[in-house]
């Protein structure tokens, strides 16, 4: 069987929470990394659009992990009425595979639970 791998965080990696609308550089280093992660014609396939007016927007909620200051991992949550609707959970490749997508989902997850 497969060695299982530590839930221990790296300390190096940097994790926040942000409400929408996000500063324009952060706007521009989340979209990136979901650019670099889904690639092909994401930022302009019409969810990559969408994503980009979330940021913009008031409404949704953002968890960040940034390592040396470049955005690395990222989950949002926004709302359709009463409902939650969870997206644009992303890691970048060279930082896969070390809890970050666990991590920021469980994060935005709990700073939501009370709703818009």
């Amino acid at each position: 069987p497969a060695a299982k791998r530590s839930r221990v965080l790296d300390p190096a990696y940097r994790f926040g929470m942000l409400r929408s609308p996000l500063p324009v550089e952060l706007h521009t280093q989340v979209h990136g990394c979901m650019c670099d992660v889904y690639a092909g014609d994401f930022a302009t396939n019409g969810l990559g659009e969408d994503f980009l007016a979330r940021m913009g927007a008031e409404g949704s909620v953002f968890a960040l992990a940034s390592f040396e200051g470049r955005v690395v991992s990222c989950a949002m949550l926004t709302w359709d009425g009463s409902v939650g609707l969870l997206g644009g959970v992303c890691t970048r490749r060279e930082h896969q595979r070390r809890g970050l997508s666990r991590a920021v989902v469980t994060r935005v997850v709990e700073e939501a639970s009370g709703g818009p």
